[in-house]
């Protein structure tokens, strides 16, 4: 994974949707939690929208 300065640039906005997902404005992929929601070192690849539960966010 690599982390960028943000820049404004399209493939760094997210768009939240109302069924609880992010996608990103120019992939349209989901953020999806690898190795344990909410737990430290927790990973936050892109990856296609499945409907999967980790793929939902919620405010905290």
């Amino acid at each position: 994974m690599e982390t960028w300065t943000c820049n404004g640039q399209t493939d760094q906005q997210w768009m939240l949707n109302a069924d609880g997902t992010i996608t990103g404005v120019e992939s349209g992929l989901c953020l999806d939690v690898t190795g344990g929601a909410g737990s430290a070192g927790s990973l936050v690849p892109r990856s296609t929208c499945n409907g999967g539960s980790s793929r939902r966010w919620t405010p905290a």
